[in-house]
């Protein structure tokens, strides 16, 4: 998350502008019980999710396409992670007969559960040809069947399944361009139904693999709830559910802001950005489910962290500060702390305070190696840090490999990754993995850095008060002699592309578990969902505030 601000260059302690947190007391007014709110979750419902099993595990009254939709649901509405053994069982069975008949055995289906079943499978790691779409294309042209054109629950699902493509697929280009034009066509039409229209607009805006699950299910059970064939007893599951979550989520953003409060970063460092609502966005999105606590508040204080680093770096003190900074952090050694000014002195306590914090969490169950995994990637994100620093405070601008080089680090990835590592299924050989760079690692890196200077390019350029600053969108335009605006173009263009190399490394990555691969395709939902409409970070009351809200503060009634 890079930095935005206004450079004071030799008034330490007195910053051009401060980002207080927009919240003030809202997540500190009031400690949940979570203890109370568990008893009457688990008494309401028990009953309700071995219900919900059964529908699963029903063998007569349930078709396989029956069985395909209530797994769609249930991922879709948030419950699926009461129910993975069943849903991994069933998909499971219908790949093997599937795969087993080189796919031909998917033509029984129309295109509405050949698309759903295709992003399934892709989602949950399995290799399916994009050959089972072929059937509904004409002989010529490569073209889709005008025949389709009609069929909007076929064409939506088509539209969700483009967002698992990987490159060369052009079936599916050519599936985007085809059902987003016709996805258009409908909502614009008056006697449209207005239901089927909140799907669509809701597609259109963000399709089902490119959201955050926990923000998608938050908008998705008021729109399924409204549905001639919901079901009420799934219906009132899903509201029991992501009410509870909610309510664990108030409870650890009440630890986290207290936390933060406690650090006293934001009044002893007051040019750093207070954004640790923002920070447990990231947190909860990475893993919403109720098990995770430790990992979400984890991520959310390593972003926090990021923060303080990035502001520092990028925005706030001197170069010459900066020599010494970089020394003292490097040299782990406390005595060192009497070399920096005081500012930085709060900043690095702040560090190991929080390398103690972890260390302790992780040692407790058994891995003493985590942390220092954790203390090398912040080691090398500083490190990054201070070469941007480097290149762009002295208004030198370096080849556009050298960045995007760089951008590996400074996308935060391998450290909000390594943070996420150091409670749950991650071992120290997963740790060696992540550390070696793999390519799901690179891609999503890449495709976060990229998402992040589009946003942030206009507020990049102006941090300092001659309004002039090197950013990576000038590098590029310097290397290849483009416009700003083809710059910013073909920045979406390589993010797509790191994007597609996500799911392509998300079915082929086999040398690890699905948990410690999740982050990856959470970091790139995160950076969507953050960064697309702009910098949902540094100004989160123009991007993300309303999510914040849906997630943190207003139940579903």
């Amino acid at each position: 998350m890079a930095s935005e601000g206004f450079h004071s260059k030799n008034e330490i302690g007195q910053p051009a502008q401060s980002f207080p947190s927009m919240w003030g007391d809202t997540f500190i007014s009031k400690n949940i019980d979570t203890h109370e709110v568990q008893v009457k979750y688990d008494e309401s419902v028990a009953p309700l999710r071995e219900q919900v099993r059964e529908m699963l595990m029903a063998k007569e009254s349930k078709t396989s396409t029956d069985k395909i939709a209530l797994i769609d649901l249930l991922e879709r509405l948030g419950l699926s992670y009461h129910f993975e053994k069943e849903i991994d069982e069933h998909l499971e069975l219908i790949f093997r007969e599937s795969s087993a008949s080189n796919f031909i055995a998917m033509e029984k289906y129309d295109l509405f559960n050949t698309s759903l079943l295709f992003r399934l499978f892709r989602q949950h790691g399995y290799i399916i040809p994009c050959g089972v779409f072929d059937r509904f294309m004409k002989d010529t042209d490569d073209e889709f069947s005008s025949d389709l054109k009609s069929d909007i629950k076929g064409l939506l699902s088509l539209y969700e399944a483009t967002g698992v493509r990987i490159q060369g697929e052009n079936v599916l280009e050519e599936a985007i361009t085809f059902t987003t034009y016709h996805l258009n066509r409908f909502r614009s039409e008056i006697d449209s139904n207005l239901l089927i229209r909140e799907k669509v607009s809701r597609a259109l805006h963000q399709s089902i693999h490119r959201e955050v699950p926990i923000i998608g299910a938050r908008y998705y059970i008021p729109i399924y709830e409204k549905e001639e064939s919901s079901n009420e007893l799934i219906v009132r599951f899903a509201k029991l559910n992501f009410n509870y979550l909610q309510s664990l989520y108030q409870k650890e953003l009440f630890d986290l802001t207290r936390w933060w409060r406690d650090s006293k970063i934001c009044w002893k460092v007051p040019y750093v950005r207070d954004r640790i609502v923002e920070s447990y966005v990231w947190g909860v999105g990475m893993n919403y489910e109720p098990q995770y606590s430790f990992a979400r508040t984890a991520v959310a204080k390593a972003v926090q962290l990021t923060a303080v680093l990035d502001d520092t770096y990028d925005t706030y003190a001197p170069l010459e500060d900066l020599e010494i900074f970089t020394q003292v952090l490097q040299s782990a050694e406390i005595g060192e702390i009497d070399r920096l000014p005081d500012y930085q002195k709060e900043i690095y306590k702040f560090i190991w305070r929080m390398y103690e914090e972890f260390d302790s969490e992780a040692s407790k169950h058994g891995k003493h190696y985590a942390c220092s995994y954790f203390k090398e990637s912040v080691k090398q994100l500083y490190l990054a840090y201070h070469k941007e620093a480097n290149w762009y405070r002295r208004n030198h601008v370096p080849p556009f490999e050298d960045v995007v080089s760089l951008g590996l680090v400074t996308s935060t990835l391998f450290m909000l990754v390594s943070a996420s590592y150091l409670i749950g299924p991650a071992t120290q050989p997963h740790f060696e993995w992540l550390i070696s760079k793999p390519q799901i690692a690179v891609a999503t890196a890449h495709f976060g850095r990229y998402m992040n200077d589009r946003a942030t390019n206009e507020r990049e350029s102006k941090i300092f008060n001659d309004g002039e600053n090197v950013t990576a969108v000038d590098c590029y335009m310097k290397q290849y002699g483009v416009s700003k605006e083809e710059a910013l173009n073909k920045f979406a263009q390589l993010a797509e592309e790191m994007w597609m190399t996500m799911n392509k490394e998300w079915v082929e990555t086999v040398s690890v578990p699905r948990q410690c691969l999740r982050p990856f395709l959470s970091y790139g939902r995160l950076a969507i969902t953050c960064l697309e409409k702009g910098d949902g970070f540094t100004y989160p009351e123009e991007v993300i505030k309303s999510h914040i809200l849906a997630l943190f503060v207003d139940p579903i009634l």
